[in-house]
């Protein structure tokens, strides 16, 4: 029998602390990450990069080199494009279809970034 597959798709902090909460707990399980980014920004410090108090390199980490240690985690750089639950795949825009095992495709998408309405100028009349 093969080892079960969990597909992450995103490798903000959520997928990155699932993924490593999976191998911390020594599950023994083949772990797949997808994100159209191979690199995690560490986003609370992004106004220091903006202001010249740190360089961008400082709070962007490659993804394999985060799971560099550990075996079972894998990363795909790709963008996400359709879940099948029925097929248990994951369809990526270059149409790479991964397969999970039973239903474990954990969802972990990145939060979309907007400006709030009262930040926006107003239009001239």
């Amino acid at each position: 029998m093969s080892r079960p597959h969990v597909v992450i798709i995103g490798s903000g902090f959520g997928g990155i602390r699932t993924a490593k909460g999976l191998a911390k707990a020594r599950v023994d399980v083949d772990i797949t990450i997808i994100d159209a980014n191979n690199f995690h920004t560490f986003q609370p410090l992004l106004y220091q990069v903006a202001t010249a108090g740190l360089d961008a390199d400082d709070i962007g980490f490659p993804i394999r080199g985060i799971f560099r240690r550990n075996r079972s985690v894998q990363f795909a750089l790709g963008e996400v494009t359709g879940i099948d639950l029925q097929q248990r795949s994951v369809t990526v825009r270059d149409g790479r279809r991964l397969r999970t095992s039973s239903s474990s495709s954990l969802p972990a998408p990145s939060a979309r970034r907007s400006v709030s309405k009262a930040w926006r100028p107003t239009p001239s009349p």
